[in-house]
């Protein structure tokens, strides 16, 4: 069985998210490590992941979240909770 899409909502958007692909998966590791030391949330950790699992199937989102009008709490529980939902089989 296929995992099904899952779906990113900031401020008023939402995209669709298939799950990440391994080179994606790469690509976050080092930003989740070295997020690991922080104590408080990284907005710009949070961001650069978002975009990430954004960038396969909607890159002028990911281009352009600086410019969504989103919550630091909002960004923090995507950040949170950011490869859960997007399991690798």
């Amino acid at each position: 069985m296929r995992p099904r899409p899952e779906t990113i909502r900031l401020g008023a958007r939402e995209w669709p998210v298939r799950p990440l692909t391994l080179r994606q998966v790469q690509e976050i590791e080092p930003i989740l490590m070295s997020s690991v030391a922080e104590t408080k949330g990284n907005v710009a950790a949070a961001l650069a992941i978002v975009a990430i699992a954004l960038g396969r199937d909607h890159a002028d989102a990911a281009a352009s979240l600086g410019d969504i009008e989103a919550t630091a709490p909002e960004i923090r529980r995507r950040h949170g909770d950011s490869l859960a939902p997007w399991r690798i089989y």
